[in-house]
């Protein structure tokens, strides 16, 4: 089985797959593709093929672990090439549609409330007068993110109008859309659930002192989580509405929710992380991880 990994060779995630594949089958061959190297020929064959900076790519499963930044044509271009190689008969590990959900913060919001999962109130809108009148409308106590983006990076929290009209009129101006969230008033901590097919590893997330977010990116404390039988069975139906096979789904509790026992979905991680993790959880998630992609 000749497997192909979208992510560099020095990553911790793609070392750690090849130490799995040690342990899995000695049959697995492992290697590192560049997304910004990746291209495809079309010729006088049936169909393209594709290479990238090594060689052409002779693979049965693809893993996607990470799109680098790049401009518009970049990241159109690369995924066209993820539904091309899908086509071509190659497992792509999560599909390139699945890849388009996820990164679309609305969209993947959207249709995991038209599956009937919690998810926070929230408003998308291109002004700063509409961003205004949602902030009002959501509370005065709203959460300013990037409609792409992970980790945690380029989140605000905006409790006044003159914070957020300042900060909605820096994002208009450099394009992007206003995606506003109801901060959640929970428990002082959330909960990563990272699926893998049907199995479940589970991991608190403490944020770190004098900062609201949890991510461990941005210094989040983690520790061990058991996952109970409805955060299991939410966090793999949010997977499923956003078409992942793995993947990483963030929950935390409201406390001012009439149903305290119910979480909300915060998110879907369509290339989740397992660094972290890993650390906490008791099992091996990279042969997990392995092992599911083999099948």
């Amino acid at each position: 089985m000749r497997i192909g990994i979208l992510a560099p060779e020095s990553s911790w995630h793609f070392q750690d797959l090849l130490r799995a594949a040690t342990q899995v089958d000695d049959k697995v061959t492992i290697r590192s593709i560049d997304f910004r190297s990746l291209g495809s020929h079309i010729g006088s064959g049936e169909s393209p093929s594709f290479f990238d900076a090594a060689s052409p790519l002779r693979i049965d499963v693809l893993v996607v672990r990470c799109m680098p930044k790049g401009s518009l044509q970049q990241i159109v271009f690369r995924m066209d090439c993820l539904h091309r190689i899908a086509a071509s008969g190659v497992r792509v590990v999560n599909s390139p549609r699945s890849m388009e959900i996820a990164i679309d913060k609305y969209l993947s919001l959207a249709l995991m409330k038209e599956a009937g999962i919690a998810v926070p109130e929230s408003a998308v809108c291109q002004s700063v007068e509409q961003g205004i009148r949602w902030f009002e409308a959501l509370g005065g106590d709203v959460v300013l993110k990037p409609i792409f983006g992970s980790m945690g990076s380029g989140l605000t929290r905006l409790t006044s109008v003159k914070e957020a009209t300042l900060m909605m009129a820096a994002f208009v101006e450099r394009g992007e859309v206003l995606y506003l969230q109801r901060f959640i008033q929970h428990k002082g901590f959330d909960i990563r659930v990272l699926v893998v097919g049907d199995q479940v590893f589970g991991m608190r997330r403490v944020a770190a002192e004098a900062d609201w977010r949890t991510n461990v990116a941005v210094g989040g404390k983690a520790s061990f989580h058991e996952v109970t039988e409805t955060e299991r069975v939410l966090a793999i139906k949010a997977a499923r509405s956003n078409q992942c096979e793995i993947a990483g789904v963030d929950l935390i509790y409201d406390t001012q929710s009439p149903d305290r026992s119910m979480p909300l979905v915060l998110e879907v991680n369509a290339s989740p992380g397992w660094e972290a993790i890993s650390q906490v959880v008791d099992g091996d998630v990279g042969a997990t991880v392995l092992q599911y992609c083999l099948v």
